[in-house]
């Protein structure tokens, strides 16, 4: 099992992209830059992360390779856990490397294994709640389980809630995967008290951690909500639900969602598929609600809040009828359809305006004056070696008195750089004329302030528009 969570760490690192994930990614590695670790909603996540990326500087990669190294090394011990769990329910290795293999090359697994992301660095918590509840006997007929097996399983699933609030779907899905293999009258009490136990742990988790990293906001249990009910959207919900079912579940987790193909064709007990889409329920739910832009419109998230399922889809998989060879055939074409959407998403965006940077800086110490996020995004990804400050956090927008202050303390910066033998460069925002008012005005102060104590020079190389501060 190691040497199946090592050869896909190993992947995931090759197939690193260079393309952040929506939003999410470029304000993560935003809030590393700053030393942010904060997170009101995923508390654990920053720091847990962060710790990485401080620990791996020695590399001398930049923020975002180790962040995307961060997801890579913890989805790899997800897909080990998921190889324990098939050893420990009693399959055989063969077997149990396959199951660990369905779950590795899902196209969401993969995806959010490749970029700077929550889901990715939550997987293996998720994963440890399925391995705790076979290794404590829940999901055996015949074990009985002891007074703190369900102890364990709610501080399990609690754990992975302070990594990401999804976490709280875990508990619906374990009481369905248990019920499954045993039956829900046999475990029942320990159920309740698991469910229980993950509230309060989950609350004292909250409370302790907030207040640790410094974290103003009320903690506990209703905190996710709060977050839910920011995101929840009615409107088009109906239409985002089969968009969610049809792409963030069956294409992200091809070839473990064949399960359900599989399932009919063996004819299984209509009582355990309702047990099954039971536990699937919740989570295309919470997608189709959240997943929303401009009008209901659904917004692809690659599977994101469902990667836990892979866990129960590849297990059923592998406990099918079907043969290891054509599991291994599955496994090899889940890998080519995950390569091909990574490699479909991760279009470089920044690689040509950094190209320019560095053509423009001549092999020289430079630093990037960012007017617009866009080239900043690009140095992040592309560049981490050449500094690039994003003006809007070292000078205000407003009040005038801040932006004066600020612009101030920039100019001192500018100053010292040239001091010192930088190369100081200062990017040209596209389509400055059409930018609303306040935004014009703000990037033409700036610029006239430089002006008026440097010559600038303009300079256009590949992607890159702007100027040189001399």
């Amino acid at each position: 099992m190691f040497a199946v969570g090592i050869a896909a760490t190993c992947a995931y690192l090759a197939l690193a992209q260079h393309t952040f994930h929506l939003e999410d990614g470029y304000q993560l590695v935003a809030f590393y830059l700053d030393g942010n670790r904060r997170h009101d909603v995923h508390p654990l996540y920053l720091p847990i992360v962060g710790t990485f990326v401080d620990a791996f500087r020695w590399t001398g990669l930049g923020t975002h390779r180790l962040a995307t190294a961060a997801a890579a090394v913890a989805t790899g011990l997800g897909v080990f856990g998921v190889g324990v769990l098939g050893v420990l329910a009693g399959l055989k290795r063969r077997r149990a490397m396959c199951l660990a293999g369905l779950a590795a090359v899902c196209p969401a697994i993969v995806y959010f294994a490749t970029v700077v992301e929550f889901h990715g660095v939550f997987f293996p918590f998720a994963v440890l709640s399925f391995v705790i509840a076979e290794w404590t006997g829940l999901t055996r007929p015949d074990a009985r389980p002891r007074w703190f097996t369900p102890v364990l399983l709610g501080a399990s699933t609690a754990l992975a809630t302070l990594v990401h609030s999804t976490g709280h779907l875990l508990v619906p899905l374990l009481a369905v995967w248990i019920a499954g293999r045993v039956s829900i009258r046999a475990r029942l009490r320990e159920l309740i008290v698991f469910a229980v136990v993950h509230g309060v742990l989950y609350t004292i988790g909250t409370k302790l951690a907030f207040a640790a990293l410094g974290i103003e906001k009320a903690g506990g249990a209703s905190r996710s909500f709060q977050h839910l009910e920011l995101w929840f959207q009615t409107t088009g919900l109906a239409t985002r639900f089969f968009s969610s079912l049809l792409w963030e579940g069956l294409y992200n987790f091809l070839p473990v969602s064949l399960i359900c193909l599989v399932a009919v064709a063996e004819r299984t007990k209509w009582h355990k598929i309702a047990l099954g889409a039971a536990g699937v329920l919740p989570y295309v739910a919470l997608d189709a609600s959240i997943n929303a832009g401009p009008g209901g419109a659904f917004i692809y998230e690659h599977g994101a809040y469902l990667l836990p399922l892979a866990v129960p889809g590849a297990f059923l998989l592998v406990r099918s009828r079907l043969r290891t060879t054509a599991l291994v055939g599955l496994i090899v074409a889940g890998a080519a359809i995950s390569v091909i959407d990574v490699e479909h998403h991760d279009v470089r965006p920044g690689r040509e305006i950094a190209a320019g940077v560095r053509e423009v800086a001549g092999g020289n110490k430079a630093v990037l004056l960012c007017t617009v996020d866009r080239d900043h995004r690009a140095m992040l990804l592309e560049a981490p070696e050449i500094p690039a400050l994003w003006l809007p956090q070292f000078v205000p927008v407003a009040p005038d008195a801040a932006f004066r202050a600020g612009l101030a303390v920039l100019v001192a910066r500018v100053d010292a750089a040239l001091a010192g033998g930088w190369t100081v460069l200062l990017s040209r925002p596209p389509g400055i004329e059409s930018m609303p008012e306040l935004a014009r005005n703000y990037l033409t102060r700036i610029r006239d302030t430089l002006a008026a104590n440097h010559r600038l020079e303009e300079v256009e190389a590949r992607g890159f528009r702007g100027w040189r501060v001399r």
